[in-house]
């Protein structure tokens, strides 16, 4: 079973209706929740109460393959179709209409109004990839033919990124680019790594390739790596890269996973055994404590960035305050379960930073104000 959307403006409504809804023998609407024999009219009135909402409609499609065709029939249709609508969760407030096209039923078309009758809009976030899942337990549910279909819980393609240059060197010099090196050490890396975040990037720093993760203000992370005195971000090696896709990797590592590289995606042999070797003269840290230290370390490090970076533009206010918790972080001393309060200082500080900032700047504003009358 195949599955596509297309989002339709209301300009858009007649046309896309009237394709749908064609008077002849094998163009039927089989099942909607709306009640007036006029269906167009109503789903004008019901995207009438939001005209803000510039797609307000949605046209999907469902397709079955040529095998189950002796198996379709409208009561069948009309089942598959409330239940697709169950599974992407569609408001019960939005109007529907759905229609078949063709005497052997084989594909079938749905027009749905965003806008509900309570005048809210859905969203209809990610309808596509929660779509194509839906087909599949569509498949199994209803004893239809299972089709091959994309998988959006697959492991990231780990394949290098190559830009303009590096393809020009690697054909005229036949021989590995950077990048290429890089993904193979960041292979064995996950190897190595028995799924635990931080041993990989131990891993990693023992191959001579620096990972960083990078915190940021919205609370979600980044990572990049360095080698030999340059530095990429992680989806700019590969898309498989990327702080979350690593993430996915490591935890399918760890549930016992072994296909972690596939074959044809390798880097060059001798460029793995020159890892493996590299790797054999480094030692892990192989220990709880060692490894909560690592962890401790890191954490350390990201404070006491933000804190510089405070320290170089704070009011003065909070200037003793700041300059205090950055030399308390900086200290050696290890207490990693008190680091989650530390977070949270140095974020309250920079919130504060940033309404002392503003409160300023409003009093500067109104007495510019007054000296000018």
């Amino acid at each position: 079973m195949k599955f596509k959307e297309v989002r339709i403006p209301s300009k858009d409504l007649a046309r896309i209706y009237n394709y749908i809804r064609r008077e002849s023998a094998d163009h039927q609407i089989i099942t909607s929740n709306i009640l007036s024999d006029d269906h167009m009219a109503e789903l004008g009135r019901v995207a009438a109460l939001r005209p803000d909402c510039p797609s307000a409609y949605l046209h999907w499609v469902l397709a079955f393959p040529q095998a189950d065709v002796p198996k379709l029939a409208p009561e069948l249709i009309s089942k598959v179709w409330k239940r697709f609508f169950t599974l992407l969760e569609v408001p019960a407030t939005c109007k529907y209409v759905v229609a078949t096209h063709g005497a052997d039923m084989q594909h079938s078309h749905a027009l749905i109004s965003r806008v509900g009758t309570d005048a809210n809009i859905w969203l209809a976030r990610f309808t596509v990839r929660k779509g194509i899942k839906a087909t599949e337990a569509l498949e199994k549910e209803f004893g239809l033919t299972v089709t091959p279909t994309l998988s959006y819980d697959a492991p990231s393609v780990r394949k290098p990124i190559f830009n303009k240059n590096e393809y020009e060197q690697k054909s005229r010099t036949h021989l590995p680019v950077r990048k290429e090196v890089i993904v193979s050490i960041i292979e064995e890396s996950i190897k190595r790594s028995e799924g635990a975040f931080l041993l990989f990037m131990r891993a990693c720093e023992s191959q001579g390739l620096c990972a960083h993760v990078i915190e940021r203000a919205n609370d979600s992370n980044g990572i990049s790596f360095a080698f030999e005195g340059v530095s990429y971000k992680g989806s700019q090696i590969a898309k498989g890269y990327s702080y979350t896709n690593l993430t996915k990797t490591l935890a399918a590592v760890a549930r016992g996973e072994a296909d972690v590289q596939a074959p044809e995606r390798k880097a060059p042999e001798y460029q793995i055994q020159d890892v493996k070797a590299l790797a054999e003269t480094s030692a892990l840290p192989a220990s709880a404590p060692q490894v909560q230290r690592t962890e401790a370390e890191l954490h350390k490090r990201g404070l006491l960035e933000r804190l510089d970076k405070l320290r170089k533009d704070c009011p003065r206010e909070l200037e003793f305050a700041v300059t205090l918790l950055f030399f308390i972080i900086g200290a050696r001393l290890y207490v990693p379960r008190y680091y989650f309060m530390l977070r949270q200082q140095v974020r309250w500080l920079e919130e504060e930073s940033r309404e002392i900032k503003a409160e300023k700047a409003k009093k500067l504003e109104i007495m510019q104000r007054e000296w000018v009358r």
